[in-house]
């Protein structure tokens, strides 16, 4: 089946997607606080429904945020656990102290992991 040609100004399928899309977000934009703010005061429960519901996307607006991406090495790891702890400036040695806390635990972890994979009837 070939592609149907389009004739002169008609839009492409996306265009016409993306329209009513580019309606609500300028919509929003103009009116997305006054709403929200009456949706928490009218329906508290409903703000939360749909607060839960955009976190998600919140996260996914903001990549690395929560996560170690942008760490180049091992010491920026280090750094980045001792901040998440509200360490703001830390020294050489705590960060080798941290290094050395995330090495145990990824140890612990994997030993569960283990554990997990023996059958049963080993285990007793």
């Amino acid at each position: 089946m070939k592609p149907k040609k389009l004739k002169g100004n008609e839009p492409t399928l996306l265009e016409e997607l993306g329209k009513p899309l580019r309606d609500f977000v300028q919509d929003f934009k103009e009116h997305g606080a006054d709403v929200l703010q009456k949706v928490r005061q009218d329906n508290p429960e409903k703000y939360l429904e749909l607060s839960t519901k955009l976190l998600p996307l919140v996260a996914a607006l903001n990549p690395g945020a929560d996560d170690f991406s942008d760490c180049q090495n091992m010491n920026d790891i280090g750094v980045k656990l001792l901040k998440s702890v509200g360490f703001s400036d830390p020294d050489e040695h705590s960060i080798e102290e941290a290094l050395q806390a995330n090495n145990d635990f990824i140890a612990k972890l994997q030993q569960i992991h283990r554990c997990a994979q023996v059958p049963e009837e080993e285990i007793h």
